[in-house]
């Protein structure tokens, strides 16, 4: 069974997340411009280069965690960059 998107999800995140929120004005975007596809197409891809960047100005995620994210684990990849496992039922296992 599919489930249907939150249409809402991007904008809340975009402005509750501070690293996103500034990624997002800086493409000339607002949080509630990314409810339209189209709007997605403008943001710029986040390269593993620039998330090292935002990870060592802010640690340990850069500012791309939701305020109140409890992450269940945290992965360190080549980098360092710190990868966080979110607290949710994971279908992997």
């Amino acid at each position: 069974m599919a489930v249907a998107p939150d249409a809402g999800a991007l904008p809340r995140l975009a402005a509750a997340v501070p690293a996103l929120r500034r990624r997002v004005e800086a493409a000339g975007l607002r949080p509630d411009d990314l409810a339209d596809p189209e709007a997605l197409a403008r943001l710029p891809v986040l390269s593993k280069d620039e998330l090292l960047e935002l990870q060592h100005a802010d640690p340990p995620f850069g500012g791309l965690l939701a305020p109140g994210a409890r992450p269940r684990r945290v992965f360190q990849s080549p980098g360092p960059l710190y990868e966080p496992e979110p607290d949710v039922e994971d279908p992997w296992r």
